[in-house]
């Protein structure tokens, strides 16, 4: 078990010698997995904590940057604004589509995306954040439905009453074969009233350039490097301290996200990385969130309130041009467009203890109102309304010969609790339970000719489901640096409906439910100069929510069809070799299978899960060293690899294609010179050219190719 420790991984502030020789001990790093601070070391869960420090040196500005050096955790890339992430191969398939994410990300305490059915995912950006937090396994005691994989958190940089800061930094990069990349960005923090009164200003702008060529857009070449888009955000924050019991936080967090074109190639199309379709593919997204965070210590503990008011809009286009002639004589550029438009209310209440006794303890109420939620689907085919007319069941109004319209409202609420009691000097147990209720109202219809002879179906369907889910942990140190531990901890996802169709189909579908048995050990050596986390999980997956078609019309809905199951060991560690040379590193293997025959998605028991490869690994070494007097340098190196897995459950199958299987080797130099940094990278070195992640052989989004940059980041503070 000491070489099995507990699976939690952080890089840390940089390293101080110790007293007794010279080299270098690694800090203590601080995390708020179970929404209270303590050392990671501690906590008996998997956990990954990439502090700022760290995440600066991977050059990390998305998710992207960052994944491979998380174990168990799955990056599905699709592009801008698309990408999914499973964590330990909870996931039903390559896109979550219709159904909640399997893993909530969250901007501090906030989810990011939409209950369910999110047709984009936020590409949030890494710049003035304070960690990510990585919480492997089933979280929902205390995150609720969405975290039954897994949560990560982006924990925020918060204003300092105390301290005039900034910096800025700006980075430009370019990738083999396609475009120039540039990014900018700022941080202001300016104490209005010292230790009571200051805000924090963020901005950063993107401009990304492509790679991948799209021959079927008119005007090509104009169709070169068309993945290419921008994108600008930033956060204000104010913090207001007016007396040692009362703190209060205001975050106002915008960003906007718009790409030029879907990034995916089509293997059947001549020259490398390219496809061919008559009009672009894209997803924007665009969301706007203003948090209230209210902390008030009674002495034997402390009460949060945190209340948000989060807006987003997202849009995607596909080409459906190849299907214009089912409709129409001639051949006519057919786009189709989804947007959806949400606005999410949430407030979560808790009350935690205080001080360094036997028993620390910490309840909760959660509320969340997605209270306008509007889905428009349509397809735009030219000259439509001249050939069917202006009936809205069966013709084309406007040129529109499919529209679709869901607008829903859901409302979810939970009580939550967790305790922590020091049996012996030694032994601690954990308890946690939430009891949630979730509910949705939904309305709605589709109609028009593309929709064919069924006419309008109208949707007017109410669901709603309860339940629990429980967390139970044992730890147990040898020492203050050595300790092991056993946890039981529960997820689920929420239910929901599906839309009325020509074959019978079930009107609603209930949540599933996991459970994650986790043994594991977390270790600290040498003074403090390495640790060794590891943790061995079995997962239990039931009522396993899946999309299906049916057999006479193929049409889609959601069922609970299924039962999987998961299990695998990872390791994680770190060491400050010498005191100028550090290393850390991660291997995970993973094996996520379906446990019963399913026709409809052509599976049978011990196929595994799609998009989930049995093994990855990371390390990274880097030496730092004195240039010459006052200017630190550095050379920094790191290997991942990402094993192969399938788009689909079955393998052997001749629609099947495999992704991963691919080396990704990164390079990066700098030197400090104190007020001012500059670093040169290159990323994928060897110019790697595998699928990161595909739909089928005809939606191929490949690992980006071999990037050659320099950042120049330079600081002030009065």
């Amino acid at each position: 078990m000491t070489l099995m420790s507990g699976i939690s991984y952080a890089q840390t502030a940089p390293a101080t010698a110790t007293s007794d020789d010279d080299v270098a001990r690694m800090d203590t790093v601080i995390v708020s997995s179970a929404k209270r601070e303590q050392p990671l070391q501690d906590v008996p869960l998997a956990v990954t904590a990439l502090s700022e420090e760290y995440l600066q040196q991977l050059g990390a500005d998305t998710f992207e940057d960052y994944a491979l050096t998380v174990p168990g955790l799955q990056l599905n890339d699709l592009g801008n604004n698309s990408s999914e992430v499973n964590i330990r191969g909870i996931a039903s398939g390559i896109s979550a589509g219709d159904l909640q994410d399997s893993v909530i990300t969250l901007i501090d305490d906030i989810p990011s995306a939409d209950t369910k059915a999110s047709i984009t995912q936020p590409d949030l950006r890494l710049f003035d954040v304070e960690r990510v937090e990585v919480l492997r396994g089933p979280q929902g005691t205390l995150f609720g439905s969405g975290a039954m994989g897994g949560a990560i958190r982006i924990i925020t940089n918060k204003p300092e009453l105390d301290s005039l800061n900034g910096k800025i930094d700006v980075t430009a990069s370019q990738v083999e074969g396609g475009d120039l990349s540039t990014a900018y960005n700022g941080m202001v923090n300016i104490p209005i009233v010292e230790d009571k009164l200051a805000i924090r200003a963020v901005g950063y702008y993107r401009d990304t350039g492509g790679w991948v060529d799209n021959i079927g857009l008119a005007g090509y070449p104009g169709g070169e490097n068309v993945n290419s888009g921008t994108s600008y955000g930033g956060r204000f924050m104010v913090k207001y301290q007016p007396t040692e019991k009362l703190g209060i936080l205001l975050n106002v967090t915008h960003q906007n996200s718009e790409p030029d074109d879907s990034g995916y190639y089509n293997t059947t199309v001549n020259g490398e990385l390219a496809r061919s379709t008559a009009l672009p593919e894209y997803s924007t997204d665009k969301f706007t969130l203003v948090n209230l965070v209210a902390d008030y210590d009674f002495g034997f503990a402390t009460l949060t309130s945190s209340t948000t008011y989060y807006d987003r809009d997202a849009f995607r286009t596909s080409d459906y041009t190849a299907y214009s002639t089912y409709f129409s004589p001639t051949v006519e550029l057919t786009p189709f467009n989804g947007t959806v438009k949400s606005e999410n209310y949430f407030e979560e209440l808790r009350l935690a203890s205080n001080g360094d006794e036997r028993l620390d303890w910490l309840v909760g109420f959660y509320y969340r109102n997605q209270a306008g939620r509007d889905i428009k689907n349509e397809i735009i085919l030219p000259g439509s309304e001249a050939l069917y007319g202006s009936n809205p069941e069966y013709g084309a109004p406007n040129d529109i010969p499919y529209d679709f319209l869901l607008s829903n409202e859901t409302k979810e609420m939970a009580l939550f609790g967790e305790a922590n009691y020091e049996i012996t000097e030694k032994l601690e147990a954990t308890l946690g339970a939430r009891l949630f209720k979730h509910e949705v109202d939904e309305t709605g219809y589709s109609q028009g000719v593309w929709y064919g002879a069924r006419g309008r179906a109208d949707v007017n369907v109410d669901a709603e489901d309860e339940a629990a889910t429980f967390k139970g942990a044992l730890k147990y140190n040898f020492t203050d640096d050595q300790m092991v531990y056993g946890l039981i901890s529960q997820g689920y996802r929420v239910g929901g409906t599906n839309l009325p169709r020509v074959d019978p189909t079930p009107d609603s579908f209930g949540p599933d439910e996991l459970t994650m048995y986790e043994i594991g050990s977390k270790s600290t050596f040498a003074d403090g100069r390495f640790t060794l986390n590891a943790a061995l999980f079995y997962i239990d997956w039931t009522d396993m929510q899946v999309g299906l078609y049916t057999t006479n019309n193929n049409d889609y809905y959601i069922a609970n069809a299924g039962a999987a199951h998961s299990q695998g060991v990872e390791f994680e560690g770190q060491a400050q070799i010498t005191e100028n040379l550090s290393w850390s590193g991660a291997v995970a293997f993973t094996q996520a299978e379906i446990d019963v025959d399913n026709i409809a998605l052509g599976a049978s028991a011990g196929d595994r899960v799609p998009g989930t490869p049995e093994l990855t690994t990371s390390n990274l070494l880097r030496y730092d060293f004195e240039l010459y007097s006052g200017v630190d340098a550095f050379v920094q190196g790191s290997h991942q690899y990402v094993d192969n897995s399938y788009t689909i459950f079955n393998e052997n199958s001749p629609s099947a294609y495999e992704m991963g299987d691919y080396h990704m080797v990164n390079a990066r130099i700098g030197a400090d010179f104190g007020k001012w940094e500059l670093a040169l990278f290159a990323k994928n070195l060897l110019d790697e050219d595998k699928a990161a992640t595909a739909f089928s052989a005809a939606a191929v989004y490949p690992v980006r190719p071999r990037t050659i940059g320099i950042t120049l980041r330079a600081d002030f503070e009065s």
